[in-house]
């Protein structure tokens, strides 16, 4: 009698346990894609700053040039 307590309780606990997994692992996924999502944001942004402290050194030191048509134009 006691084997066939255990056999019909553990169906039910057993979707209940795979019921809990999955919403945690929803759970985990979301946080990881937040976690990722800032991650990136951040390392763009970064770049882009980067990317445009360069160009706007290089833009500066760069020597002003003239043209034949006699317009001074910033040199690359």
């Amino acid at each position: 009698m006691r084997t066939q307590r255990v056999w019909r309780r553990y169906r039910p606990v057993k979707m209940a346990a795979l019921e809990v997994r999955g919403e945690w692992e929803k759970v985990v996924e979301q946080n990881i894609q937040t976690t990722e999502l800032c991650s990136m944001k951040t390392c763009f942004q970064i770049l882009l700053e980067s990317i445009q402290r360069r160009t706007f050194v290089h833009w500066q030191s760069a020597p002003l040039k003239r043209e034949e048509s006699g317009v001074i134009s910033q040199g690359s």
